[in-house]
Order: C-alpha cells, then sequence, then structure tokens
C-alpha cells in the first residue's frame, strides 16, 4: 500500500504535469496565431498623379489632383487591382474630334474608377471596357463623348 506521502507525490507530480502540458498548449497556439496572421489581401499604396498617364502597379490606388488633358486617350490601365480615384476632377481630350479614351481598361481584373467628369470624347468613349471582370465605375459623369462607357467583351461592371 502506497502512504499518505506518495499519495501526495503522485496529486503533486500529476499537476504539475497538467500545468506543464497547458502551457505547452497554450504557447502552441500562440505561437501558430502569430505565424499563421490572417491576411486582409495584398496591401494597397497610393500615389498622386497630375496628368495623363499609363496606371501600371498592381494593387496601387492612383490620386488626381488635378484636371487631366490629352489629345487622346488619358489614362490606360495596365495592372489589376488598380483604383483611379479622380478626386471631383475631369478628365478632357484636348482635340475635340480625335478617337482615344478617357480611360483605357483592356484585359484586367479588381478595377475602380470614380470621382471624375470625362468630356469632350466626342468621336471616343468617356471608358472603354474590353474583355475585362470586376470594374466598378461609380460617381461619374460623362459628357460630349460618343459613348460613356463602352463595353467590348464579356464584362463584369458595376457601375453606381
Amino acid at each position: 500500500m502506497a502512504t499518505k506521502k506518495e499519495d501526495s507525490n503522485k496529486r503533486v507530480f500529476i499537476i504539475i504535469l497538467i500545468v506543464i502540458i497547458i502551457l505547452a498548449l497554450v504557447t502552441a497556439y500562440i505561437f501558430l496565431i502569430i505565424l499563421k496572421k490572417p491576411s486582409l489581401g495584398p496591401e494597397f499604396v497610393e500615389i498622386p498623379i497630375s496628368g495623363c498617364m499609363e496606371l501600371n502597379q498592381p494593387n496601387t490606388i492612383y490620386i488626381l489632383e488635378n484636371g487631366a488633358s490629352s489629345g487622346g486617350t488619358c489614362f490606360t490601365i495596365t495592372a489589376d487591382g488598380v483604383t483611379l480615384n479622380g478626386m471631383g476632377n475631369s478628365i478632357l481630350n484636348a482635340l475635340a474630334g480625335n478617337l482615344g479614351s478617357g480611360i483605357d481598361i483592356r484585359d484586367r481584373k479588381n478595377i475602380n474608377v470614380h470621382n471624375f467628369t470625362v468630356y469632350n470624347y466626342n468621336n471616343g468613349k468617356g471608358i472603354y471596357i474590353q474583355n475585362s471582370s470586376e470594374i466598378s465605375v461609380y460617381n461619374a459623369s460623362f459628357f460630349n463623348n460618343k459613348y460613356g462607357i463602352y463595353f467590348l467583351g464579356d464584362e463584369k461592371v458595376r457601375n453606381y
């Protein structure tokens, strides 16, 4: 038969063992949380712009700081995950009668364009979208363009 002291030592040993196991499990759980932090998606970078250009950086928010003017296509979006925030500014075709687009989007996905006015593309398109998906256009106005938004292909577009 075991003595009271032996029973007491066994209980203390079992309690210490349980505490060690619990601490090991908690430590492992915290370690897994740190290593497997959930991703919120790609990080976006903001770039201020002041005129027409190619928007070619993926996962980028371009901020139009003032009006933009061109003699043809003003903005060509050539990367996925691009946002063009017009900040209420205008995109103007300075050579009325020229073809082109205020914004040209081809073979892209996850594109957002908003807060602008496109005008004077009277032989062209305010926004030209071809073979693209997940396109959002909102708070946009179109004046004196042959087409406000022109779609070619199987687009998935939300227009607000």
